[in-house]
């Protein structure tokens, strides 16, 4: 069984990666996210939750589940959000 880590796993991008994927038996998914109980609905999956900002805990995420892949979706809403608010206030 090939293992995988989707970071980002959450957002709509990686729920829909997670259903694809779960239709093979392929795959053991790892799934990193802010917000676990937004793939509460998936089985056959484990979810870790976790900020990806803070590197120890990258490191500790591959050091325990050893992913074979990686689909990084993961990204930090405050710079964008920060980014609109300079355009729009200045």
């Amino acid at each position: 069984m090939k293992k995988i880590l989707i970071t980002g796993a959450s957002g709509l991008l990686g729920k829909a990666i997670i259903e694809k994927m779960l239709e093979s038996s392929d795959y053991q998914i790892y799934a990193a996210t802010t917000n676990k109980k937004k793939l509460e609905q998936f089985e056959r999956i484990e979810i870790i939750e976790t900020d990806l900002l803070v590197s120890e805990n990258c490191k500790l995420i591959f050091e325990k589940y050893k992913p074979e892949y990686m689909i990084h979706l993961a990204w930090d809403q405050r710079a964008l959000l920060e980014m609109i608010k300079q355009m729009w206030i200045g």
